[in-house]
């Protein structure tokens, strides 16, 4: 890429990296101009941003191992829950079985006492309609 001040070529592509690193190319041999990006002006940095490097690697292992950690509970928190759920699911199916019992119950209850008040018709009807009629 083109310095847009002095027009010199800055050894980075347009994507703000070595050209090397942003595309296909092979990166320079030693002692090749543009070796170093231009925000290490001498290999004595190198040290510098190696400590920085391993100080950040630190801070990102911690990182790590809490994100691990988090996960690991939270694996644990829908393991329990879809416990909680399938105990759930079985109280429901329960209950929906007792309900339909009960129900079957109530039905044949209601049947009984329907064919009883309609015998109690039955009766009263022949005795208002007199002797004569039941013959």
């Amino acid at each position: 890429m083109l310095d847009p001040g002095t027009g010199e070529r800055t050894g980075r592509s347009r994507l703000g990296g070595p050209p090397w690193v942003q595309s296909n190319r092979a990166p320079p041999g030693p002692g090749a101009p543009g070796r170093y990006a231009p925000r290490v002006a001498q290999p004595s940095d190198v040290e510098a941003r190696l400590a920085a490097l391993e100080a950040r690697m630190d801070i990102v292992a911690a990182d790590a191992a809490a994100a691990r950690h988090l996960a690991a509970a939270r694996d644990r928190d829908l393991a329990d829950l879809g416990v909680k759920v399938d105990a759930n699911r079985t109280a429901i199916n329960a209950l929906g079985e007792q309900t339909a019992a009960g129900f079957a119950e109530t039905r044949g209850k209601l049947d009984a006492a329907a064919a009883g008040q309609q015998r109690i018709v039955d009766l009263l009807t022949g005795l208002i309609s007199g002797p004569s009629d039941q013959q």
